[in-house]
């Protein structure tokens, strides 16, 4: 990615949040991400980003934060592991199994030939939220997820970002507007949803892809704002 393209769309971005009153900030410490997160809303972390049950490096894992008026309104958390040996699909079906304590994935499932073509430095995207007043803005959301992308790839030197997203979000588009390019309705099929899950779709974009996004906005940045919808109100 250039990095001269890189910074014009990050700071186009964070232009666009300003201009909607909005700014960003991104924390590096686990335990004070995981304070702020859990004082924004009153809800446990999701297991893969709990830190009861992960020991996560400092330069494996971050924070980024919303903010309106200078209180925290939205948050997510992005972590990165490294498949030198492992096929992702593998990396996904061990890695549920362990965090649940249990075979979640169906017996029938067949693995997109996509998730297998996934590798290098694999980030995660979780605990994404905001508060539900401010919601009804899609191009609040999509300058938001891109600034998450971007510092994801640049912080966590990721080569693939991927997020699962619930099958709701999914029908009314929103995938695309937070700006993933591949969906696969079929990326983890669950047997028994676990409790803190649902019926998802996986998302993913690689790094290529969002340089590719990063040269054609810098030069286009008209083009960047979707229509907007008021018809996504849940999101958590």
């Amino acid at each position: 990615m250039s990095q001269l393209d890189s910074a014009m769309f990050f700071s186009s971005l964070l232009k666009g949040l300003e201009a909607l009153g909005y700014t960003l900030e991104q924390v590096m410490s686990k335990h004070e991400g995981d304070a702020r997160a859990s004082g924004l809303r009153e809800k446990k972390r999701s297991k893969p980003f709990a830190l009861g049950q992960h020991d996560f490096r400092r330069d494996q894992m971050f924070w980024l934060f919303l903010r309106h008026g200078n209180q925290d309104i939205g948050g997510a958390a992005a972590r990165v592991d490294t498949l030198k040996h492992r096929e992702f699909p593998v990396f996904l079906q061990e890695t549920y199994e362990r965090v649940y304590g249990g075979e979640y994935q169906d017996e029938g499932y067949k693995i997109p030939e996509f998730l297998e073509t996934i590798e290098g430095n694999v980030a995660y995207l979780g605990e994404f939220f905001v508060q539900k007043k401010h919601r009804g803005n899609r191009n609040l959301l999509r300058l938001y997820t891109h600034a998450l992308f971007l510092l994801t790839m640049q912080t966590l030197r990721a080569d693939w970002i991927y997020a699962f997203i619930p099958k709701a979000h999914d029908f009314y588009g929103l995938g695309r507007v937070y700006g993933f390019v591949h969906f696969e309705d079929a990326g983890f099929v669950w047997k028994d949803v676990p409790e803190g899950r649902e019926r998802e779709t996986f998302c993913a974009i690689s790094k290529a892809q969002l340089a590719e996004r990063a040269t054609f906005y810098s030069k286009h940045p008209e083009a960047f704002p979707v229509l907007e919808s008021d018809h996504f109100e849940r999101m958590d």
